[in-house]
């Protein structure tokens, strides 16, 4: 950033650094100052977006079609998309959240909370443990650092 001073009519560089560490998709602000004055702009990260899904046997780690999903839960969603942030580890406060359930479930609060939920591969893949339940024409839901 160049500024322009007063009564010599130069032009004297200011140099200025923002550092942050990306841990989670919260609403950031960046606050920078210079010559006394602050200056500060909301910032926050794009939503994540949902493209493909894979159900896996928890058992046997094969691939398996929805209506082959296990009542009892421990089959394996696999979540392949956009925006969800860097890998995580068990128990991260900053691991995603991922619902599933049908347009009735999600209206009356009972749509299922997925367990175990990693992103596993930085910014684009999820893999969760599924809870017992059944259901039809569900969908998924994925929250990452609260949005």
């Amino acid at each position: 950033m160049s500024e322009r001073s007063g009564g010599g009519g130069g032009l004297r560089k200011t140099n200025m650094r923002a550092t942050t560490k990306l841990t989670s998709f919260h609403s950031i602000y960046f606050a920078l100052s210079a010559l006394g004055a602050a200056f500060g702009t909301p910032s926050s990260y794009t939503l994540p977006n949902v493209g493909s899904l894979q159900l896996k046997n928890g058992n046997s780690d094969t691939n398996i079609a929805a209506n082959a999903a296990n009542t009892a839960g421990n089959d394996y969603i696999f979540i392949t998309g956009t925006n969800f942030g860097p890998t995580t580890e068990s128990n991260s406060p900053d691991a995603p959240v991922v619902l599933y359930g049908s347009s009735a479930m999600y209206t009356n609060g009972n749509a299922y909370t997925s367990a175990n939920c990693l992103v596993t591969v930085a910014h684009t893949q999820i893999r969760c443990t599924s809870v017992a339940g059944v259901g039809i024409d569900m969908f998924v839901r994925v929250t990452v650092g609260g949005e």
